[in-house]
């Protein structure tokens, strides 16, 4: 993650993740969930009617898997598919900083969304955008969750594919998955 650093010019508009109260200019995720949905902030200080907003990289990401932008201000919400080559959304706005208007869709049908995927004992651990500890494996396996202090949240077998735990406050937490032990934070 890299923090947004606010130019603040009346004749540049801004755009940027949000994570918590820190605005974010990159926003490095550890694994895309089927339909991940993350809120684009835009700032402007001038209103107009030449915003655009277009695709120039799009890399390391699999083959199938698709870019959208959501425009929530239209009615139903307007979805547009950005591709590196893809024209760009053009938009008008008033004077605005908000994470309300705009978001990200990841869609994808092959990005870690099922333990299938997952040879062997290999494991998962991460933390997604619901606060949540998601632990996938390709069988069950004991797990145990602790905070930093050591103290153990939860702990069980994994019966699913993917287990999800209850929205957890910001901190490290440490995951045991078998015999794999995987540090993650909340933010």
């Amino acid at each position: 993650d890299s923090p947004k650093m606010m130019v603040n010019a009346t004749d540049r508009p801004e755009i940027y993740t949000q994570v918590g109260t820190e605005k974010l200019v990159i926003n490095g995720l550890q694994t895309l969930e089927l339909n991940t949905e993350i809120p684009l902030g835009f700032m402007t200080k001038t209103a107009g009617t030449a915003f655009s907003l277009n695709a120039i990289d799009f890399i390391n990401f699999d083959a199938d898997t698709k870019l959208v932008l959501k425009d929530k201000s239209t009615s139903p919400a307007t979805e547009t598919e950005l591709t590196a080559n893809g024209a760009a959304y053009e938009f008008s706005s008033d004077v605005t900083n908000s994470t309300g208007r705009f978001s990200l869709l990841f869609r994808t049908s092959g990005n870690t969304t099922a333990a299938a995927q997952l040879p062997g004992n290999q494991v998962k651990v991460f933390a997604n955008t619901q606060n949540q500890i998601v632990i996938q494996s390709a069988e069950k396996c004991n797990f145990a969750i602790y905070n930093i202090t050591g103290q153990k949240l939860l702990s069980g077998t994994t019966t699913h594919s993917s287990l999800l735990t209850s929205p957890l406050t910001q901190g490290v937490y440490v995951v045991k998955v078998g015999e794999v032990i995987e540090k993650v934070i909340v933010k």
